[in-house]
């Protein structure tokens, strides 16, 4: 059994691999697979990617197409950004706001991604309980689920936002073609 102190410390420390460190050279699907469980962290195994979802997402549009039966680093970086969005958007969701982002930027995106999940992730340990009593425990889980439930409810509020906006502006273009 994990103690607080080592949750803390992976909360702290395992972090998805930097751009320049992801593989340089393409993958066959059974390396993704292994990489991918070194990317994402979790303690459930349920957590793994499988085959079936890198080609649901491929179908989906959210993860393009491998040249051959390879798969780029893009595809790397796209993919563990995915994996972990799905934890709070819906696939359409996802795919909506991966086409926001010229393909140009998914270095940068990437970059980002890996910031802003550190920051978090550093912010998360800090508030882990020093003291495993079953209560103290309880009291943390809510405080967590609560926190990601409060910024899942506003993510899809901004989702819902840029879709109005992306309709009116489909509107104006519309009508100016008239």
């Amino acid at each position: 059994m994990k103690s607080l102190e080592d949750i803390t410390k992976s909360l702290s420390e395992e972090r998805p691999a930097s751009w320049d460190a992801l593989p340089d050279i393409d993958l066959y699907m059974d390396q993704v697979l292994g990489y991918m469980r070194r990317q994402l962290y979790s303690s459930r195994p349920e957590s793994n990617v499988t085959a079936a979802m890198i080609n649901n997402y491929i179908r989906s549009g959210i993860l393009p197409r491998t040249s051959g039966k390879k798969y780029s680093r893009g595809h790397i970086a796209r993919l563990t950004t995915i994996c972990v969005l799905k934890q709070v958007l819906s696939v359409g969701d996802i795919s909506l706001l991966i086409k926001l982002f010229p393909p140009e930027t998914l270095h940068q995106v990437y970059e980002t991604y890996r910031e802003v999940l550190d920051g978090e992730l550093t912010s998360v340990a800090e508030n882990v309980p020093e003291e495993d009593g079953t209560l103290i425990l309880a009291d943390a889980i809510v405080r967590f689920a609560v926190t990601s439930y409060a910024n899942k409810v506003a993510a899809e509020h901004l989702i819902d936002m840029v879709k109005e906006q992306m309709c009116d502006e489909k509107e104006k273009d519309q009508k100016h073609k008239k």
